[in-house]
């Protein structure tokens, strides 16, 4: 077989047995001083990838979260304005009877607004 030849070949070479046995020396110094230096970044390594996919994941729920928050403080806003809309309308509402000289009682009766919201707005 050509390995087996190539093997028999290598084994007869004097300089190459050396230079085998040299890189064999070499591999098994620094496998001594630096393998568990080696293992151990690669350890390290593995555990930093680790935690920045779950720090990334985080920073994705809290982008999530924020824009949830935004949508919420629209929605908010929104509502405010209708709220004050609304409000602006009964006191529309409330000066324009006055002006027509109806009394509290009777703008309670007609509207259904409180009555402390529409002494509290009412100006003549």
């Amino acid at each position: 077989s050509i390995i087996i030849k190539r093997l028999e070949k290598a084994n007869a070479d004097q300089d190459l047995r050396e230079k085998i046995k040299d890189a064999e020396f070499t591999d098994i110094a620094y496998e001594e001083m630096f393998g568990k230096l080696d293992k151990k970044i690669a350890r390290l390594e593995k555990k930093m990838k680790k935690n920045e996919k779950a720090l990334e994941e985080k920073d994705k729920a809290l982008e999530e979260k924020d824009k949830a928050l935004e949508e919420k403080d629209k929605a908010l806003e929104q509502e405010k304005q209708r709220a004050d809309k609304l409000e602006q309308e009964k006191i529309n509402t409330i000066k324009k009877l006055i002006q027509k000289g109806f009394s509290i009682e009777e703008i309670v009766e007609i509207t259904g607004i409180d009555k402390n919201f529409i002494e509290k707005h009412y100006i003549l």
